[in-house]
């Protein structure tokens, strides 16, 4: 006679045994940048007489950075300036990189912006040349009149390490497009060049490349 009782309850035992974890490996996400990314708008006069507005291009490249890495505090250049230079106008402050550099050697200068809790510094600064194209003109029972214009934006921008108290890190980028202007009758209308946005993209995302291959160097 076969006991099946045995067999059956091992069987069942062995079914209903919890089943040994398997080792798993979680990769690591990269390395985020711990502390904020001051954004500082470099002096028009040091790309050009053809410089965008400085305070445009500063918003231009924060806003870009906001949205590629939204949980990255980001401070503008007016919250930066109240801090760091007290008593001064924003177009007053030193906002060469070389100058800002120097500065964060400072044990002071450093002191008065530790509530920003600063981990980078960027200065940035664009520069915009336009050049016309063509200008067409016909008239049958009006006059319809076109021109375009060629425009390209470069924008520049130095990564300072606050703890390295350095630059470390040059960007740039140029985007380029075309803008229309015309007049039917007495009606205008116009298309823009959308180079700006496009320009601090670019160095957006070159600037947070450059950050988390320092974090995780």
């Amino acid at each position: 006679v076969v006991r099946l009782a045995p067999l059956l309850c091992s069987a069942i035992l062995a079914a209903c045994a919890p089943a040994q974890p398997s080792l798993v490996t979680v990769p690591q996400a990269p390395t985020r940048t711990a502390g904020a990314v001051a954004i500082l708008a470099m002096e028009p006069f040091a790309l050009g007489a053809e410089s965008c507005d400085p305070e445009r291009v500063a918003e231009c490249l924060r806003n870009a950075i906001v949205r590629q890495r939204p949980g990255l505090p980001v401070v503008s250049p007016d919250e930066f300036a109240r801090v760091a230079y007290p008593g001064l106008e924003v177009s007053e402050a030193p906002r060469q990189p070389e100058y800002v550099a120097l500065l964060l050697e400072d044990p002071a200068f450093r002191a008065r912006i530790e509530p920003l809790q600063l981990r980078y510094v960027v200065v940035v600064g664009g520069l915009t040349a336009t050049r016309n194209l063509w200008t067409h003109v016909e008239c049958y029972y009006g006059c319809f009149r076109l021109s375009a214009a060629e425009q390209e934006t470069r924008v520049a921008a130095t990564l300072i390490d606050v703890e390295r108290s350095g630059p470390v890190r040059e960007v740039t980028a140029s985007r380029g497009d075309r803008e229309y202007f015309g007049m039917f009758f007495v009606f205008p209308f116009y298309k823009p060049a959308r180079t700006l946005s496009g320009a601090c993209r670019n160095v957006a995302g070159e600037i947070l490349r450059a950050m988390d291959e320092l974090d995780s160097g």
